[in-house]
């Protein structure tokens, strides 16, 4: 230990009289150490890092598993049969969640609500901090309505009022008492700040409404897979028991974790794959300049071996000092990773789950500390290598070997950072055209201008509910569109690329079929002849034009569609291509009741232009519309749309002003629609964005390298240089010579990356859209960008040859 500290020591001061190679060698570090720390915290904060539950690995999602064996919702029916036959979870909830509006607090508020079944807090082994959960007749059909409020929700809107008794809550037209304060940091799912029973509803009786979400907590001693098979095997049964009734064939069973953030794990893992490689490229620039370094104190390290120094007392030297180097940029590596949290948080967005937990601390502090020792072992292996049997010629002044071997070992980590760099720049490439694919989608409407507004209203249960709701549309809609500035307004229940659109089975009717109940329509809709699958969405009339939808047969809705008259229906294009082909649907007779309770069958009045509802990287799903002044039961949430001329912030103003004047117990919230396409593209916007900038350190990193290893070349043969311009070599032959030299070394190492790229180019298949990961496009610009930055950054040190004066020249050797 005493020679380590003492090697330590002579580092320490043999760094501070050379701050021309520590101060550009701990930068370098710095970057490299710094990215992969922040990556390393959104992968540990969102990936690695145990949910804040009591045993998370034991908590599991379950869900139905469809035809493809893919996971979708549960039926009511399915979760009590699979809750009383398992054996491997000792609790099993279900539960759904969306936005309301909310009165009774400080001031009216959109909040997201859970209804969940009495063993959801079990589940995850969670109890209020205040008051209590649900019991008594609260989780009964009909029962006393009771809420339980998260602790930010009490805290803000409820003023952290600890007499519960004296707090309610008014929503979806039931008034409900706060019964319990959940502890800070409890918000699942997905953010909820209240939670209501879903005991207090009837059961549903259909296995083909998928409405509900499954989570369980593992028995002690069963395994994960033990679950999986015995549920997937219930599900199986149940099918069987069923037949078409039940549209499942087994059931999905994997960790909670695993279902939160399945979806980012490939960016995230690719993100961190690139700050590997951007630290290996920072590697092998910090052993470059170390292998110049090492040249230039042969007569040092000839002297130390002399002296009886041996070749692991010389190895231990040069660790401390790597490690000195590695320690001091991963301490400003830190310092620029905590720098940069809140702006990857920001650019995060909703794209990340749990990225209010990105933050470094400990794991990441000590993971920086283990890349800080495992970069300067990887240095300090590299740069020691020395040719021993050379020494005492060091010693005696003579012309050692030690440094061509140099120049042949930064030649080396030349090509390795080419071809890292190269291999970093395919990938920018390849997701930047990937975006940009994205933003040449056409999402079948028009974003300019468009002002979202989004209202929470309860959902109508009666038909009186109905009837005020159409009013309520109807006076919104007239203030809206009189607003200066506003050409056209409309209402719809689902808008595009806001939110997931409800899905489920129609059925076609002939002229004399009519349906009386939904079991009748379930029995049209197991016949294939009969039915079809499709999106559901209640549009208003002047929503298709105010969205700038084409028309392309038959008519919009119009005013004189009215509740109490015959219903009518609006279909897409993909929709028309998938059940009709060639043939017209105009006047066809259609139903899809089970979306929204209502069986008046609708007659299709048009066909208009795909709409791109999910996503701008999904095809046109097919879409039925319904009129929604005839349906207005399924809006959630209630969405105006206004078209605007000029100044969008001044028609929000006044359409706030008109929202509160008509219903001021609902809060609206604004979204410009492109907020909400540049939104639906976050994730893609996020990893590309990070990997641009690892991409552009790296080609900096390279930039540097090539740039050293062309002066050290320079410098080394300055005398052979100054001899052939003395024999009559012309300075631009000589300036060709180098810069094509090291040129070679660069373009043959990023020829090596690319072919990596490509090798590699299947695992990113899923990360990329309308491009190939071969696409050679992005394989040759990333070529000649490397090949060009390269040119620049060998002329600029080999234009020192032209300057060479011989008789200097021959002087200095």
């Amino acid at each position: 230990m005493s020679k380590w500290l003492a090697d330590l020591k002579h580092a320490a001061r043999s760094l501070a009289r050379s701050p021309g190679f520590f101060v550009p060698a701990a930068l370098t570090l710095a970057l490299g150490i710094g990215a992969n720390a922040a990556i390393f915290s959104v992968v540990h904060s969102v990936l690695l890092r145990p949910l804040p539950y009591p045993s998370p690995e034991r908590i599991v999602s379950v869900s139905e598993a469809d035809a493809g064996k893919r996971p979708m919702a549960m039926c009511d029916p399915n979760f009590r049969d699979m809750r009383e036959r398992n054996r491997s979870l000792g609790a099993f909830a279900e539960y759904t969640f969306y936005d309301v509006s909310v009165s009774g607090g400080s001031e009216p508020v959109r909040a997201s609500v859970g209804v969940v079944s009495s063993d959801f807090f079990p589940v995850l082994g969670a109890q209020p901090a205040v008051g209590r959960v649900f019991a008594g007749d609260e989780l009964h059909a009909g029962g006393t309505p009771a809420v339980i409020v998260s602790r930010a929700f009490w805290d803000r809107y409820l003023s952290s009022e600890r007499d519960l008794s004296r707090l309610a809550l008014r929503f979806e037209g039931d008034v409900y008492r706060v019964v319990g304060v959940m502890p800070a940091g409890f918000q699942f799912p997905e953010d909820t700040q209240l939670w209501i029973a879903r005991e207090r509803w009837p059961l549903e009786d259909s296995r083909s409404a998928h409405n509900w979400r499954g989570i369980g907590r593992l028995r002690d001693g069963v395994s994960l897979a033990a679950a999986r098979a015995e549920l997937d095997a219930i599900g199986a049964g149940i099918r069987r028991e069923h037949g078409d009734e039940a549209n499942l064939t087994g059931a999905v069973v994997s960790t909670l974790r695993d279902t939160l953030v399945g979806r980012v794990r490939p960016a995230l893992l690719m993100l961190l794959a690139a700050v590997g490689f951007l630290l290996l490229v920072a590697a092998a620039n910090v052993t470059s300049l170390s292998l110049a370094r090492a040249a230039a104190r042969r007569r040092e390290l000839a002297v130390r071996a002399a002296l009886g120094a041996t070749g692991g007392d010389l190895f231990r030297a040069s660790f401390a000092e790597a490690l000195v180097v590695s320690l001091a940029g991963g301490a400003a590596g830190v310092v620029l990773c905590a720098a940069t949290m809140g702006a990857i948080r920001a650019l995060s967005g909703a794209s990340l789950p749990r990225a209010a937990d990105i933050a470094v601390d400990g794991p990441v502090l000590l993971f920086a500390f283990g890349v800080c020792v495992a970069a300067a072992l990887a240095v300090a292996v590299a740069a020691a290598r020395r040719p021993g049997a050379t020494q005492t010629r060091d010693l005696a002044g003579g012309r050692s070997g030690q440094a061509a071997g140099a120049a042949r070992a930064q030649s080396a980590l030349l090509a390795v950072q080419s071809a890292l760099t190269a291999l970093l720049l395919c990938g920018v490439a390849l997701f930047g055209r990937s975006f940009l694919r994205c933003l040449e989608v056409e999402p079948g409407f028009r974003t300019g201008g468009v002002v979202a507004m989004d209202l929470y209203p309860d959902q109508p249960k009666s038909e009186m509910d109905k009837a005020q709701r159409i009013q309520l549309i109807d006076r919104l809609e007239a203030r809206l569109a009189a607003i200066p500035g506003v050409r056209r307004a409309g209402a719809v229940g689902s808008l595009p690329l806001g939110a997931d659109a409800a899905d489920g089975t129609f059925v076609l009717l002939g002229p004399r079929d009519d349906l009386k109940s939904i079991a009748e329509f379930e029995r049209f809709a197991r016949n294939p002849e009969t039915s079809g699958s499709a999106s559901y969405c209640a549009a208003g009339p002047g929503y298709f034009e105010t969205m700038g939808i084409p028309l392309r047969r038959g008519r919009f809705f119009q005013e004189s569609d009215v509740r109490s008259g015959s219903h009518v229906a609006i279909l897409s294009e993909a929709l028309v291509r998938r059940r009709f082909g060639n043939a017209d649907p105009i006047g066809q007779r259609i139903e899809f009741g089970n979306m929204d309770g209502d069986l008046a069958v609708m007659t299709v009045v048009g066909v208009v232009g795909d709409v791109r509802q999910q996503s701008l990287e999904k095809p046109p799903e097919p879409l039925i519309y319904v009129n929604l002044r005839q349906r207005p039961q399924k809006t959630d949430p209630l969405t105006f749309v206004l078209r605007v001329d000029g100044n969008t912030s001044a028609a929000i103003a006044a359409a706030r002003t008109v929202v509160r004047e008509i219903e001021p117990t609902l809060p609206p919230h604004f979204r410009l629609l492109d907020e909400v396409v540049a939104d639906s593209l976050a994730a893609r916007r996020f990893s590309l964005i990070l990997l641009g900038v690892f991409g552009a350190l790296a080609l900096l990193l390279a930039t540097s390298g090539v740039a050293s290893v062309t002066a050290f070349a320079v410098a080394r043969r300055r005398s052979e240089l100054g001899i052939r311009l003395a024999l009559g070599a012309r300075a631009s032959e000589l300036l060709r010579h180098v810069v094509t030299r090291h040129l070679r070394i660069l373009l043959a190492g990023g020829v090596a990356g690319l072919a990596l790229a490509a090798a590699l180019g299947a695992l990113l298949r899923g990360q990329l859209f309308g491009v190939a990961p071969w696409d050679p496009w992005s394989l040759g610009g990333s070529l000649l960008l490397l090949a060009v930055v390269g040119a620049v950054a060998c002329a600029v040190p080999a234009l020192q040859v032209v300057r060479i004066a011989p008789t200097e020249a021959l002087r200095s050797e």
